[in-house]
């Protein structure tokens, strides 16, 4: 028995070392997929028409984020666009503040010169007006000598006065073929500024205009618009260029020469000549009389009626066929 079991004892061995080799092989195979397994990636199955859905919606997504983007683009450039316009137009406002200031400073110093130069033209029309009231007084002497030396004559005599500026309003009258015509020359003048403001843009292209207003009370006015270029220095900019408008030059032109109403009715009560200048008081206002060489005795008619009545007369003689005119260089009436 004892030998039986000595002669069985290396067979179990083997096969107990058989099966341990399998079940370590097997070990190691489990080992071996388990790790595999880990590695291997996850596929979740999804429904191909969620995918889709999805995939359409994140598209959409994307386009939305670039129009978003693209607008964003564009606002940044219109936001840029208007900082520069805002500071263009800043700086154009600097420049026209510096050019309005240096335009006040230099019409201030022409106004200045102006006035001194009016001061002399002033001076010079007071002797003119004197050396005419002496040709008044000897034409007037002369006719009565020539009259028949038997009639007896009673001769107004108005000494040689002292004129002055007029500074007041003034009534425009003309004199010519003894009959007294009123000129609104107030009105004509404010058509002629309005007349230049309508037609501004012009004096863009073009230096001086020519036009024509009226008739107004059978008197129409030509009259001349200059542009003058000044150079302005301007702080940090140079020199620049500032431009004004004004009329350089104006002439009436009567529409009949027999305008207004004869001398001997004008100085009647109730006349057209009385109803224009009693809109005025004496103290107001100065009666300018414009006065053609044929009508010198009518213009020493109605100035004895406006010194009876208390107001002032300014005569402007005028050689025959010479119409009335003006000039911003033009002096100012001497009232008597």
């Amino acid at each position: 028995m004892q030998w039986e079991l000595a002669e069985s004892q290396p067979g179990q061995d083997s096969f107990l070392d058989i099966v341990a080799n399998i079940v370590g092989i097997l070990i190691i195979l489990g080992i071996v997929v388990g790790i595999r397994a880990r590695r291997e990636p996850v596929h979740i199955a999804f429904p191909s028409a969620e995918i889709a859905s999805l995939e359409e919606a994140a598209e959409k997504k994307q386009a939305e984020v670039a129009r978003l983007r693209r607008e964003l683009g564009r606002l940044h450039e219109a936001y840029a666009a208007l900082e520069i316009s805002r500071a263009q137009q800043q700086a154009f406002r600097d420049r026209l503040a510096v050019e309005v200031a240096a335009l006040e400073k230099l019409l201030q110093t022409q106004g200045e010169a102006l006035a001194k130069e009016q001061a002399e033209i002033a001076s010079l029309q007071l002797e003119r007006n004197r050396k005419l009231q002496e040709l008044l007084e000897l034409q007037t002497q002369k006719a009565l000598l020539e009259r028949d030396q038997t009639e007896i004559i009673e001769v107004q005599h108005y000494p040689a006065p002292i004129a002055k500026l007029v500074d007041a309003n003034e009534i425009h009258f003309q004199l010519q073929n003894n009959r007294v015509a009123y000129i609104p020359l107030d009105r004509l003048i404010e058509e002629v500024k309005r007349r230049a403001r309508s037609e501004a843009a012009r004096f863009v292209t073009q230096n001086e205009w020519t036009d024509m207003v009226g008739p107004e009370e059978g008197f129409q006015l030509r009259f001349v618009l200059r542009r003058y270029d000044v150079p302005v220095d301007m702080p940090g900019q140079g020199r620049a260029t500032a431009s004004y408008v004004r009329v350089e030059h104006w002439v009436l032109l009567p529409v009949s020469p027999q305008l207004g109403e004869p001398v001997e009715e004008a100085v009647k009560p109730g006349s057209r000549f009385w109803n224009v200048v009693r809109k005025y008081s004496n103290q107001q206002v100065v009666v300018t009389l414009w006065v053609y060489p044929e009508s010198f005795g009518a213009f020493r008619q109605l100035r004895s009626a406006l010194h009876e009545a208390g107001y002032a007369c300014a005569a402007r003689p005028l050689p025959s066929g010479v119409p009335i005119s003006g000039s911003p260089r033009g002096s100012k009436s001497a009232a008597q």
